[in-house]
């Protein structure tokens, strides 16, 4: 369901002009194919280039975006276009900027299907680079709490949002930009000041990211094993912990032995940085406490887990149902893989939302697990090759404990060789 200024002034426009209009929001490359297809009469919040001008007639400009580049805390240098020479840069699949980078002789560009994609990538730090329009650039980096982690430059450009159609058809144009003129001042400011009415963060934006996010929609298990025992505990030292950092912050002395003395690591994640931990978060880790202060938390992850961890995350923020506690692999200081297994809270920290996570060593217990796993492999693969028949069942017991029968589990091949009867019709 599309909402914000932009849909609200088309709908005012179908009113001025009596002609019904089918809002559709897509990706942007998408949206640029459709137009030309001429499957779509009319795209909006588009910048100018030469390139379309070829193919489209462009309305007067509305609105006003500067295009920066971000770039990550740990690259220096990056003053403009000139210093991007080989840098890998991300940008929107269709977006103006890749023009202007072609003509700047800037060719190292890795397209993506939206902005968000593009900060995604940012969060795991597959990129480091990137082109995207101030406004949603912003707007991501705060919704996935990364926004400490990369600078900007000053605007490469500043683009202005327009309507378009194709060529051909500048009678169409004539008829939408006769429409807009229809709508009063005072009407545009009404339908501005009720979505102005919203609270968020990023208010010297907040026009154009409604202008942006109102007309497009940027469209983008693990195996568990846990014993009850272990769920029992965290459980327990989820409550005690959440009592115990409400009141750290008056009071650290009241619970420190409590926190400093736990058999897991435990630490606040905020901004995704470790900005809260105890000892063992040092223990198992191998940093020390300067060092995990200042590495995004990320960087601790293993790299083909980072899309577990980032997707539970975002799942939860947007509040929806994931494992109370997961696995994944972390790399400590020495390089080594460790496997952990974390339980996580959502808390308030200095009135922000921050994670408390419970982090627990499971590395023996994945280690004798796989040693299980392989053993039976090996036991399983010397029946299948006996030459004798062999036959594994168990006893069947009635609910009295009175013995009933025996049931199969497993035959060999040559039991199935010698008796014709095969695993499937015994199990």
């Amino acid at each position: 369901h599309l909402q914000g200024i932009l849909v609200d002034e088309w709908r005012l426009w179908e009113e001025k002009t009596g002609i019904k209009v089918d809002l559709q929001g897509m990706d942007w490359d998408k949206a640029l194919k459709t137009i030309a297809e001429g499957r779509a009469d009319v795209i909006d919040t588009i910048f100018f280039t030469e390139e379309r001008a070829k193919t489209l007639a462009f309305s007067e400009p509305y609105a006003s975006i500067d295009v920066p580049i971000f770039f990550h805390n740990s690259i220096s240098g990056i003053k403009g276009v000139e210093s991007l020479q080989g840098f890998t840069i991300g940008v929107k699949s269709g977006d103006a900027c890749i023009d202007y980078f072609k003509k700047h002789g800037i060719k190292t560009l890795r397209e993506y299907p939206s902005y968000e994609s593009i900060v995604r990538d940012a969060f795991k730090q597959k990129v480091k680079v990137f082109c995207i329009d101030a406004p949603p650039g912003y707007y991501y980096l705060y919704k996935m709490n990364i926004q400490d982690q990369y600078q900007q430059t000053a605007p490469l450009y500043t683009g202005q949002f327009h309507r378009a159609v194709r060529k051909e058809r500048m009678d169409l144009l004539k008829i939408v930009e006769d429409g807009f003129a229809k709508i009063s001042s005072q009407e545009h400011e009404e339908i501005e000041k009720e979505w102005r009415g919203s609270r968020i963060l990023l208010r010297p934006y907040l026009t154009h990211i409604l202008y942006l996010f109102g007309g497009l929609v940027i469209l983008g298990a693990m195996l568990l094993l846990w014993n009850y025992i272990l769920r029992r505990k965290v459980s327990e030292k989820t409550v005690q912990l959440q009592e115990a950092i409400d009141s750290l912050e008056k009071s650290e002395d009241k619970y420190r032995k409590l926190f400093e003395n736990a058999n897991e690591a435990i630490f606040v994640i905020q901004d995704g940085k470790l900005i809260f931990f105890n000892p063992m978060t040092r223990m198992i880790s191998g940093y020390s406490t300067e060092e995990l202060k200042a590495k995004p938390f990320v960087e601790f992850i293993h790299p083909d887990d980072r899309d577990i961890v980032f997707g539970n995350y975002l799942r939860r923020i947007k509040g929806e149902d994931i494992p109370d506690s997961y696995s994944f692999r972390m790399i400590t200081k020495d390089s080594n893989i460790r496997w952990v297994e974390v339980n996580i809270v959502i808390i308030s920290w200095t009135g922000n939302p921050a994670s408390l996570i419970f982090m627990t060593d499971v590395t023996d217990r994945k280690q004798s697990e796989e040693a299980l796993r392989e053993s039976e492999r090996e036991v399983k693969a010397l029946f299948k090759s006996m030459i004798n028949a062999f036959v594994l069942f168990e006893s069947v017991f009635d609910d009295d404990g009175n013995f009933v029968s025996y049931r199969f589990v497993y035959i060999n091949d040559a039991y199935e060789r010698i008796t014709g009867v095969l695993n499937d019709e015994v199990r």
